[in-house]
């Protein structure tokens, strides 16, 4: 019990003198970056300098995407490659009122996540640049519930937009 108070009381002297400092959780992580030119589609090149896509463009896609919101037509919008598109709709068709409908109260945080050229489909003379946007978009769910009341949810979401250009002007 002795030899205890003695080895606390050295310690505490050492780490109130600044020789054997306290031990804090700390962790150093290796930085690895990732190889830009790995994720592109086949045949294409990445750009020199990104030129970001139109802020103007950017809010007319949210507007056209949110303006299909909980209709058929907001298959369309999504990719091939969107996991489970099917279920999106159903639970939407499940979940949401059907007198539901959305507003966008803002459209912020536009940034260009990845920009590559590639020749048009169907014209290999041509080229295109194709940009992932990344945009954070403020909308407000509205709705009557079973009592007549107004219900108002609002929410943030953060879409992945994918815009390609072909020579002189935008298309979706």
């Amino acid at each position: 019990m002795k030899l205890l108070k003695l080895k606390h009381l050295v310690l505490t002297a050492l780490v109130a003198a600044g020789v054997v400092a306290p031990t804090e959780a700390r962790e150093f992580r290796a930085l690895k970056p990732v190889d830009a030119a790995a994720q592109l589609p086949e045949g294409a090149q990445p750009v020199e300098q990104f030129e970001p896509v139109a802020q103007e463009i950017v809010h007319k896609a949210v507007e056209q995407l949110m303006s299909s919101w909980a209709t058929p037509e907001m298959q369309d919008y999504l990719s091939k490659d969107f996991y489970d598109k099917q279920r999106l709709e159903d639970v939407i068709d499940t979940l949401v009122p059907r007198d539901a409908q959305i507003r966008i109260l803002s459209i912020q945080g536009i940034q260009t996540l990845q920009q590559y050229e590639e020749a048009v489909p169907g014209d290999p003379a041509a080229s295109q640049r194709v940009s992932r946007v990344s945009v954070t978009v403020r909308t407000q769910l509205e709705f009557n519930d079973s009592n007549g009341m107004l219900v108002i949810q609002p929410g943030t979401t953060e879409y992945i937009l994918k815009f390609r250009e072909i020579l002189g002007g935008y298309g979706l």
